[in-house]
């Protein structure tokens, strides 16, 4: 049965009906009993083996024996004399689907009395329509055998008997089958005096319609003439005209030294309420299973013995297909481990009455798995070997939109610790560049007035690279928490792979073999290649520290399309062309805990005192795809390498207007040059840069004191060095006043960083360029010359 397009709440509403199924089957079980305790003939329900599986309480009156007794054991109370007479006639009711209606034989009480009864049968099916067993109606009718003895024997004490019956008894002439005598019960049951029925025929006291009219009554009459015992059901008629169900009995008698015809009649209007009663209730029943969206199965010794159709259906069972019948559930489990733990919480406590419930793995027809949610309850907690019902329901749907939710909030975590990185380092960003900055800035003068043959002259550099390393991992820690923007251009990813393979083949060990499996139609993406090459650098040098011994390491591209469903899962893609860029080692790989923690913040397997790992470079390959807008996955095993597969979306940008533009030489020159700069040692490190490049430089502490400067040297003044985040007064606004004095002023921002996109607003209100500090004297001069020569 496929539930994969069903939500949560549509499944709960099945487990509700689910729940009500159970209750309505409990009532009609209580609603059974008492139908079968308020008749007053003792009522025995076999199996097909024999074993009573109910007896009423009138069983116990007129028997003797206790329902634990009956139930639990084979009561001798089949006399051998009768044995023969009962097993054919239970053979042709079990073989034939026929009804044994009130045949006479005798039965054994508890205390050895022999009784006379009237036995009424018939075979029921179960919900398959094959036979499971035969309801057996007992009427004790010793009394009524007195009767006739008595009759026999005594002509003179015939009337006070005749009258002291509680079965009603008419006496009909042997030849025309006319009413001759009637007793008192006959009176009171049919409403005449026994004057008036003495006028009366068999067809006035009858339905009168075959096959109970006055011509089929004297059928019976003659064939009780002929010697033989007739026992039938016969629909009586009452002098008010009421209908009523009546068992009659003829029998050949001589009363009054004549020849008659004796017919003792029993009203079974309450048997036959209770027969129809549960007819209708098995109905009830055989629908409610039969129609139930879940599946229901009943089973014995934990063996099935029936199931309804959703059962069938969710299994793989077609509808004529018995095979399932009568095997072990062990067969609905994948696993023996999975069939144990199932059923040592699901029969937990059946005997106390207790209904138990579990989710569980089960199989199909075909070998295929599926998620089901099991109910289980016994059906009479006080014997288990009467067996359990059992409603299933499909939860596979609900089990995969629990596994989607549960990835949807581990991604939202992600991203939150992805902010809170990003909060912190932004915190720090602005001031820590501004360091970088005079580090690099000063011991670049002394590197350029220290010549190298001077001692001095490699621990300048050694500073030098040093600053740019802490510039790198600020870079890094800002591209990880997406607190700066890439710069992104159209570019052939195969392109910058095969830039980076002759890096790899120096950096990686000679025994990691790299090989390269690159699409020869790879579609373009739109993506920053300084941030494409970390990418790719930071996973191929991954991989080849995870083969120390030595390995293989595979590069390949191809064009993908990513559907829906994918895109649904993770987050930031949408449906469209992809190109796939998949990076894989056959190295050691990764345990569980490792692999849920690979994009951590500062999360390393390296150690931290072998300065191999800062637990940056995955999430900040993480946060460059997410940025580009695609998405990373990873699949590994401890012992069997590891492969990412990193999604970047196509673009379709026009290839011409995306040319690198080529890089001009720093050259100095004579302008002026206004530089707005709070930190004391970068401004004075900014000028000593253009002063050596041979600019007129002008200098401001803050946003107020520029302006001031600037109007009364707006025609002199060439150009401004912009820093953002100053006192009294920041670059934003200082920009704002700066157009309004002169609309063409040209404006360079000098950054270390600033959050809330304040780069992007000042360039929006007219600045001409930015470089960002870090700087060092190069990219300056090239920034200032850029600007500067600007048309």
């Amino acid at each position: 049965m496929e539930n994969s397009g069903k939500t949560k709440e549509e499944l709960l509403l099945e487990l509700q009906d689910c729940k009500e199924c159970i209750s309505r089957l409990e009532q009609l079980d209580e609603i059974h009993k008492s139908l079968l305790n308020s008749t007053p003939d003792a009522i025995v329900i076999y199996d097909l083996q024999g074993h009573a599986l109910y007896i009423n309480e009138s069983f116990v009156r007129t028997f003797g024996w206790t329902r634990d007794e009956v139930l639990e054991k084979s009561i001798p109370y089949l006399p051998d004399s009768e044995r023969n007479v009962s097993m054919r006639n239970i053979r042709r009711i079990i073989d034939e689907g026929g009804v044994a209606n009130a045949f006479e034989t005798k039965r054994l009480t508890k205390d050895g009395s022999l009784l006379d009864v009237s036995i009424s049968a018939s075979r029921f099916n179960d919900h398959a329509g094959k036979p499971a067993g035969m309801v057996v109606f007992l009427r004790d009718i010793t009394q009524r055998k007195l009767t006739e003895k008595a009759l026999r024997e005594s002509e003179g004490s015939y009337r006070g008997v005749f009258d002291s019956m509680n079965d009603a008894i008419l006496v009909h002439d042997m030849e025309t089958g006319n009413i001759v005598d009637v007793n008192r019960k006959m009176c009171e049951m049919y409403g005449y005096t026994a004057q008036e029925t003495r006028n009366l025929s068999v067809g006035d006291i009858s339905f009168g319609q075959p096959p109970y009219s006055q011509e089929d009554a004297v059928r019976w009459v003659r064939k009780a003439a002929d010697g033989e015992s007739q026992l039938f059901d016969w629909l009586s008629r009452n002098r008010d005209g009421g209908l009523f169900w009546t068992e009659v009995n003829l029998k050949r008698a001589v009363i009054g030294g004549k020849e008659r015809i004796l017919a003792v009649v029993r009203d079974i209007s309450e048997r036959k309420r209770t027969e129809e009663a549960l007819r209708s209730s098995e109905e009830l029943q055989r629908t409610i299973l039969a129609t139930s969206p879940v599946g229901i199965g009943l089973a014995r010794d934990r063996r099935m013995v029936w199931v309804n159709h959703a059962w069938g259906q969710m299994f793989g069972f077609e509808q004529d297909d018995a095979s399932y019948l009568d095997f072990s559930v062990r067969q609905l489990y994948p696993t023996s481990e999975e069939f144990e733990r199932v059923g040592k919480i699901l029969y937990d406590g059946l005997s106390t009455g207790q209904v138990n419930d579990t989710d569980a793995s089960m199989c199909r027809k075909d070998g295929a798995v599926f998620d089901a949610h099991i109910t289980l309850k016994a059906i009479d907690p006080s014997d288990l070997h009467k067996g359990t019902i059992a409603i299933i329901m499909d939860i596979t749907a609900r089990k995969h939109a629990e596994q989607e939710r549960a990835s949807l909030r581990n991604q939202l975590l992600q991203a939150q610790k992805m902010q809170a990185i990003g909060t912190l380092t932004g915190g720090i960003a602005h001031d820590f560049n501004n360091m970088l900055t005079i580090i690099l800035g000063y011991s670049e003068l002394l590197l350029d007035e220290t010549q190298e043959s001077d001692p001095r002259h490699s621990d300048l550099e050694k500073i030098g690279q040093t600053a740019r390393s802490g510039a790198d991992l600020v870079q890094r820690l800002l591209t990880f928490s997406r607190q700066t923007e890439a710069q992104p251009r159209r570019l052939n990813l195969n392109d910058r792979i095969r830039q980076i393979d002759r890096l790899l083949s120096k950096t990686i060990p000679k025994m990691v073999e790299i090989r390269l499996i690159l699409a020869d139609d790879l579609a373009p993406i739109k993506a920053d290649p300084a941030q494409m090459e970390q990418v790719v650098m930071n996973l191929a040098v991954n991989a080849s520290e995870a083969m120390p011994d030595g390995g293989i390491l595979t590069v390949e591209t191809r064009n993908v399309i990513l559907d829906e469903g994918f895109c649904r899962t993770h987050h930031g893609t949408k449906p469209g062309d992809y190109v796939l860029l998949r990076i894989s080692d056959t190295g050691r790989g990764m345990d569980a805990e490792t692999k849920d923690r690979m994009f951590d913040p500062f999360f390393t397997t390296k150690g931290w005192d072998s300065r191999k790992g800062t637990g940056l470079g995955l999430p900040v390959v993480q946060g460059v795809i997410q940025q580009h807008g695609g998405c990373i996955e990873c699949f590994s095993q401890a012992g069997k390498g590891t492969t990412f597969d990193v999604y970047l979306p196509v673009t379709k940008d026009d290839a011409a207007s995306n040319q690198e533009a080529g890089k001009l030489v720093p050259r100095g020159g004579s302008e002026t040059i206004l530089v707005v700069e709070d930190e004391d040692h970068i401004r004075d490190l900014g000028k000593r840069y253009l002063d050596r490049a041979g600019y007129t430089v002008l200098e401001a502490r803050n946003g107020r004191e520029a302006l001031e400067l600037y109007r009364r040297e707006t025609k002199r003044i060439s150009l401004i060095i912009l820093d953002l985040i100053m006192p009294e007064m920041g670059g934003k606004q200082c920009m704002e006043q700066l157009v309004k004095i002169n609309p063409e002023a040209k404006v360079l921002i000098a950054s270390g960083y600033s959050s809330g996109g304040s780069e992007k607003e000042v360039v929006q209100l007219g600045a001409k360029g930015y470089v960002g500090k870090p700087f060092d004297m190069r990219q300056l001069l090239q920034a200032v010359r850029d600007v500067l020569d600007e048309k």
